[in-house]
């Protein structure tokens, strides 16, 4: 009677236990003891895993990895100071980088932190294969970086080292109705009143035309020619005469008596 009374109490206890882990957490865990207190294992191998207490009852297909939390790769304490959600650290002692690949044209783009690279410490994002880097919102490319370093905006094949296709605007506080960009002597542009900046500038070139002689006046340089003739120095009409242009100026001549052949020069300046 005492043996069964003890069976029975034995199995109380065992369901009890086998009830109790029913609603506690299980663990698996893996310890070695050489070299102790600490050891390595060659490779941990697992078809799928999940880290964190909100996968515990998701199903996970073939090769599938589920993390609940922050991922630190190179640190315990992955930051985030900010408060993010979610956050991947990827942690070297003076540099590091995260890198996509894929394997059928060879594409990688990689997010690059470095202590001394590129004039210094630096962040860089890009390919670091030889293909262009796209910039997308909404999943639409917006702007385009090809391999020789032209930039692209409304275009996929920009043509200049700044290739817009669409409007821009810059202000910068001197824009204004009807002004006109111009720069200095750096490249440095600013909008300028159009009448402070495009003006006509002439002057009239002379020159004698001798009797039975021709002579040339010619534009100074930088002006262009806009007109010419010649004045008589005589009353009567004279035997002949020429008055036409040439390169940048005007000649002319004048029979059995004098003349002053005039050219007139124009340039746009400020």
């Amino acid at each position: 009677m005492k043996k069964a009374i003890n069976i029975i109490g034995a199995a109380f206890f065992l369901v009890l236990f086998l009830y109790s882990l029913s609603f506690s957490d299980e663990k698996i865990t893996i310890t070695t003891y050489y070299p102790s207190p600490y050891g390595s294992y060659r490779e941990l191998r697992a078809d799928q895993m999940a880290i964190g207490s909100a996968y515990r009852s998701s199903a996970l297909a073939d090769g599938d990895l589920f993390v609940s939390g922050n991922v630190g790769i190179g640190t315990t304490s992955p930051s985030n100071a900010q408060g993010w959600n979610r956050v991947l650290d990827v942690n070297g002692a003076a540099h590091a980088k995260l890198l996509v690949t894929e394997n059928t044209a060879g594409v990688k783009t990689g997010i690059f932190s470095h202590s001394n690279w590129g004039g210094g410490a630096t962040g860089s994002i890009g390919t670091e294969s030889n293909h262009p880097l796209r910039f997308l919102t909404n999943y639409s490319e917006r702007m385009r970086i090809d391999t020789s370093g032209n930039v692209g905006i409304g275009t996929a094949s920009p043509g200049a080292k700044l290739d817009v296709v669409g409007k821009i605007r810059m202000a910068d506080g001197t824009q204004g109705a009807d002004k006109v960009l111009t720069s200095d002597a750096s490249g440095v542009g600013t909008w300028q009143d159009p009448s402070q900046v495009l003006q006509l500038q002439c002057t009239t070139v002379t020159c004698p035309a001798p009797d039975n002689a021709e002579c040339t006046a010619t534009c100074p340089a930088g002006y262009k020619l806009t007109g010419g003739g010649l004045y008589t120095s005589g009353q009567a009409e004279p035997p002949w005469i020429h008055s036409y242009p040439v390169f940048n100026g005007w000649r002319c001549g004048v029979e059995e008596q004098g003349g002053t052949c005039y050219a007139v020069c124009c340039k746009i300046g400020t």
